[in-house]
């Protein structure tokens, strides 16, 4: 038997009303008495565009352009599940902006850039992700690549200071 907890309820004024309705305490209730209450209710489905809109009315008009305001729109009212070059596009030209709020840029990585690519090379999984990284729009953008591995052995950290001495 599945119960459902009701907490506070005598807190705000007693509860002779569940005792009546159900016959029993509220902590008491049977889930298929109460299970109705909460058929239909579905989360609503995440909407790229309109949290995109939204986070752009937070700001300034100019970050914005007519265009672009009308491509979110699009992308509010036809959501799709793959990036075109319109939305890459739009993801370059302000995926800048779109970091002070870290979900959604979340949201449009995985949007633009898809799942994880994996590979059996790894000189070609990090050509793939350099490829991104270092898009040519920003060339006067000073990057950088860090390789960090969680896992490391002494031949790791004798390799890592013979280089280090190097430099």
């Amino acid at each position: 038997m599945t119960r459902v907890g009701v907490e506070h309820i005598e807190d705000a004024g007693g509860t002779e009303g569940i005792d009546a309705a159900f016959g029993k305490g509220p902590s008491e209730c049977e889930w298929e008495l109460v299970k109705p209450l909460f058929d239909g209710l579905r989360r609503e489905q995440f909407n790229l565009g309109k949290a995109t809109l939204e986070f752009y009315d937070e700001r300034e008009a100019e970050l914005l352009t007519s265009d672009e305001q009308e491509y979110l729109k699009r992308l509010r009212d036809n959501p799709r599940t793959e990036a075109q070059d319109e939305d890459e596009e739009f993801y370059r030209q302000h995926r800048t902006e779109l970091k002070e709020q870290p979900s959604l840029k979340s949201k449009w990585d995985r949007f633009v850039f898809g799942t994880a690519v994996e590979t059996e090379d790894f000189v070609q999984g990090i050509a793939l992700c350099l490829r991104w990284l270092f898009d040519e729009d920003f060339t006067s953008t000073r990057r950088r690549l860090t390789i960090r591995s969680d896992r490391r052995t002494k031949k790791d950290r004798v390799l890592s200071a013979s280089l280090r001495d190097r430099n």
